[in-house]
């Protein structure tokens, strides 16, 4: 069962994202602020990093988990994270590391898209329908969802899910776009 873990976050993953009417909401951190019109401010900060020199493109190969080590989505997402592992078996571009439990358990990914980004992030937006929550101050465009966050950074998309605090989540995708 727990070999099946990843497949199965991944499948509900996708699911998830291509599901209309989903009536769950995100809820912000002390850190974010919801707003009347459901915008959610993510902490301040710079929200576009500069390339820097490992813009990711496609053919490029790009190590979340080494950029992003287990310890800080554990420290900065509040989740609990031992491990961290490239899948492999991401789409054709894509990159993922997925951060999984002292059982084994996946409980947390984060996905970068440098090529077919604003595609996905449109396509995932609309099949998020009301759960989605428009987040400013995290790269160019950004939303959070029942699933987690995705935003824009110039044409790449980076992922955010497992992580529920809006203010956490916003900081690990930022944290990954500068280091880009």
């Amino acid at each position: 069962m727990k070999a099946l873990a990843p497949i199965l976050l991944l499948l509900l993953t996708v699911g998830a994202l291509t599901a209309c009417g989903s009536t769950a909401s995100p809820q912000p951190s002390a850190a974010g602020t919801l707003t009347a019109a459901g915008t959610v401010t993510a902490a301040t900060g710079p929200t576009t990093p500069a390339a820097g020199p490992h813009a990711a493109g496609a053919g490029t190969a790009v190590d979340i988990c080494a950029l992003i080590p287990a310890d800080s989505v554990a420290m900065t997402g509040g989740v609990a994270v031992t491990s961290a592992t490239p899948d492999v078996t991401s789409g054709e571009g894509e990159h993922m590391c997925l951060y999984t439990d002292e059982d084994g358990s996946t409980t947390a990914s984060i996905w970068l898209n440098p090529t077919t980004g604003q595609q996905a992030y449109d396509t995932d937006l609309s099949g998020s329908g009301s759960s989605a929550k428009q987040v400013t101050g995290v790269g160019d465009q950004a939303f959070f969802s029942v699933l987690g966050l995705e935003a824009m950074f110039g044409t790449t998309l980076i992922k955010v899910v497992g992580v529920d605090d809006v203010a956490a989540a916003s900081e690990l995708a930022k944290t990954l776009a500068y280091q880009l």
